[in-house]
C-alpha cells in the first residue's frame, strides 16, 4: 500500500499524519512544541528557565576583577565609647592591654562579645596571600588595644590567655583627646603609614614565633626593620628580617 494511502487509513482513526523530510509520511502526529519531530541531543533550544540557569548574571559579571575586601572587624564598643562614655566612665579607668603576637583582633572580638568597653584603631591595608592582592583592616598599633573597665573587666581580659601585660593610664584625658584625634584621621579615609615604635640602635626582645628569646638591637635597611644579634667580644654578629609586631623592647 502507498505511503500516502496508509497514512491516510491511519489517520481515519488514529489522528493526523507527519510529513517527513524525505517526502514520506509518519503516522505518527507531531510533537507539540518547539520541533516536529522527536527531539534528538542538540536539536531543541533549551527552556528559558534552563537558559537563565547557566547565564552569568550582572551581578557576577561586575565582581570579576574586583579586589577581594576581608570584613571590618568590630573596633569599638560601644560606639559613643569616645565621647558621653569616656566623659562619665564611672567606676570603669582605662587600661591598655599589650597583647600577645598577631591577637588584637581575637581579643576585641570576645570584648565585643562580652560588651566590655574598649577601642582597637584599624586601618584598610593590601597585601598578597597566595598571589591574590587582598584588602583586609589591620591594626594601627600592633599589639595594642585601649580598654575602658572596671577591675573585673581588667581581669577577665587577662583570663582570655591573649594580653601579655596591661598598662595602667594615668592621665586618662590626655588619652581620650589623643584617641579622638586618631579616630577622626581614620575616618577621613586618607591614606596612613603607620610609624613605627622602634628606632635603630633599640635593645630588643622577641616575644613569639621560632625566635622567641633572642635579645638583639633594632637595624633598618631598605627592606624593612632587622634584629642584629651581635656577639660583643668580636664586635660582629648577624641579622635577620622581622616583623616589628613581633619585638618588644628591653628596659
Amino acid at each position: 500500500m502507498p505511503a500516502s494511502l496508509f497514512c491516510r487509513t491511519f489517520a481515519a482513526g488514529h489522528g493526523d499524519c507527519t510529513p517527513l523530510p524525505n517526502g514520506f509520511y509518519s503516522p505518527w502526529p507531531a510533537r507539540r512544541g518547539t520541533c516536529e519531530r522527536p527531539p534528538r541531543q542538540g536539536d531543541c533550544a533549551p527552556s528559558a528557565r534552563r537558559a537563565a540557569a547557566v547565564r552569568p548574571t550582572s551581578s557576577t559579571n561586575s565582581a570579576i576583577g574586583k579586589m577581594p575586601i576581608l570584613d571590618k572587624e568590630p573596633q569599638r564598643f560601644p560606639e559613643q565609647l569616645l565621647d558621653e562614655l569616656a566623659a562619665a566612665p564611672g567606676n570603669r579607668s582605662w587600661w591598655v592591654l599589650y597583647t600577645k603576637a598577631r591577637q588584637e583582633k581575637s581579643l576585641a572580638r570576645e570584648l565585643f562579645e562580652w560588651q566590655v568597653p574598649f577601642y582597637l584603631p584599624q586601618i584598610r591595608k593590601a597585601r598578597r596571600v597566595r598571589g591574590r592582592r587582598i584588602e583586609s583592616f589591620l591594626p594601627l598599633f600592633s599589639g595594642y588595644v585601649f580598654l575602658l573597665g572596671d577591675e573585673s573587666e581588667r581581669l577577665q581580659s587577662l583570663k582570655t590567655n591573649r594580653v601579655s601585660r596591661v598598662l595602667p593610664v594615668h592621665d586618662a584625658d590626655r588619652l581620650i583627646f589623643d584617641l579622638r584625634q586618631l579616630s577622626h584621621l581614620i575616618a577621613s579615609n586618607a591614606p596612613l603609614t603607620v610609624e613605627s615604635r622602634l628606632q635603630p640602635g633599640d635593645r630588643v626582645r622577641v616575644r613569639s614565633g621560632v625566635l622567641a628569646g633572642l635579645e638583639g638591637v633594632v637595624i633598618h635597611r631598605r627592606s624593612g626593620t632587622r634584629l642584629l644579634i651581635i656577639v660583643d667580644f668580636l664586635q660582629q654578629g648577624a641579622s635577620v628580617e622581622i616583623d616589628d609586631d613581633l619585638l618588644e623592647p628591653i628596659g
